[in-house]
């Protein structure tokens, strides 16, 4: 069952119910310089955020914590390796709750929309100035596609769809897909990270590279015929190392606490 926890802005009464997912990945990176060194991780504006907050919860184990900040940490990979391809290009975070993904990547061009309930984007406007390019919008959730279709329709550029902490929303996660295929334009990207129990795969029933499916607890497999994994032969020898290691952690782990990551595109 997913865990919620009180959030409140420092200094006033506005609060917000926070996944565990976000809480554990804000407490990964804004204590990564002094818990993981050997990672070379920094973000300062996690580290401020956090100091804005009062967090009623417990503590959480190193373990959890490097999980976290590894999948962070090769979730910002691909999202600067789309970038570089299109720097011209508009990244959408579906939930994303307190990450400060946008201040760690942004080389003073980046144009990035938030979208969050609304509890959740009210805190963080409190919490987190942010510039021009960087848009908090609110959705009751990811099954209301309003925010799908205004995005669809005016944006004309290269889009990256990222969600970090996907096993939260695992029930409205077959329709996003569903409403994505339909709306998507061609060329747009998807990164996520999901439970390697109920894995994202190529369709075995078709060609190499084909179509995307998602199986369900029964074996039953749902296919989206727009979709398709990314080639790591297009990666950096970095960042295919660091997907290509994660990935192979979360198999060894039955993606339990390490999910593994997906890179899709829209054809």
């Amino acid at each position: 069952m997913t865990m919620l926890w009180t959030v409140q802005a420092r200094g006033t009464e506005r609060t917000a119910l926070i996944h565990t997912e976000d809480v554990t990945s804000l407490l990964a990176r804004a204590n990564a310089r002094s818990c993981f060194p050997e990672l070379g991780f920094s973000d300062p504006d996690a580290e401020e955020l956090l100091s804005r907050l009062e967090i009623e919860t417990t503590s959480v184990d190193d373990w959890k914590l490097r999980c976290a900040l590894l999948t962070t940490m090769a979730i910002d990979g691909v999202a600067r390796h789309f970038f570089e391809r299109h720097p011209e290009g508009i990244a959408v975070a579906l939930q994303p709750g307190l990450c400060s993904r946008f201040c760690r990547i942004d080389n003073g061009l980046l144009h990035w929309i938030d979208v969050d309930p609304p509890s959740v984007a009210g805190l963080k406007c409190a919490v987190m100035p942010t510039p021009s390019r960087h848009v908090v919008v609110s959705a009751c959730s990811l099954a209301c596609c309003k925010w799908l279709d205004a995005i669809s329709t005016a944006v004309d550029a290269p889009l990256l769809f990222i969600q970090q902490g996907s096993s939260r929303t695992a029930d409205q996660f077959p329709f996003l897909l569903d409403q994505l295929v339909r709306k998507a334009p061609a060329g747009t990207e998807f990164v996520l990270d999901y439970d390697a129990r109920l894995p994202l795969r190529p369709s075995r029933a078709l060609s190499r590279g084909a179509c995307l499916e998602l199986l369900d607890g029964d074996g039953c497999a749902a296919r989206y015929p727009r979709m398709r994994f990314v080639s790591e032969n297009e990666y950096s020898e970095p960042l295919k190392w660091e997907l290509d290691g994660l990935n192979a952690l979360s198999r060894l782990f039955d993606g339990r606490e390490v999910p593994s990551i997906a890179h899709l595109r829209f054809t």
